[in-house]
């Protein structure tokens, strides 16, 4: 298997996981187990940076290594005659700023959209716990 598709089912699997375990704390805070739905978040959170984790620092790393081996080659084969290759070409187009923020942003989301839930539960056991305690005073 080819480390790209090892990284695109990294991927998929991942995020796929992570929406799973965030559907199932949904399931878990429609029963009002509000400390069990934030534990199920925290884990989602885990597996999502554990995920991105190996994503950035070992797919992400090969995968840059593959376009300066090609780059080398392309000036090898095509700059005699003042042509691009092809991973040239994509180099110029993508720059690696670009897909570092890319990276980031396929991760960041749905983890600001984690803790925004976490933050979510949070706040509506605070508040139902300090209107419950005006209530009874």
């Amino acid at each position: 298997m080819h480390f790209n598709e090892m990284l695109m089912t990294l991927r998929q699997i991942g995020i796929s996981a992570v929406i799973a375990v965030f559907g199932a704390a949904a399931v878990v805070l429609g029963r009002k187990q509000f400390l069990v739905a934030s534990l199920i978040i925290l884990f989602g959170l885990g597996l999502l940076v554990g995920t991105w984790w190996l994503d950035h620092q070992y797919y992400y790393k090969m995968l840059l290594a593959s376009v300066a081996q090609g780059e080398t080659i392309d000036r090898e084969l095509f700059n005699k005659d003042g042509r691009e290759g092809l991973t040239t070409t994509i180099s110029n187009k993508l720059q690696k700023e670009e897909a570092s923020n890319a990276l980031h942003i396929f991760y960041g989301i749905p983890v600001c959209l984690g803790v925004l839930f976490l933050l979510s539960i949070a706040g509506y056991m605070g508040c139902s716990y300090f209107c419950n305690r005006q209530k009874s005073a």
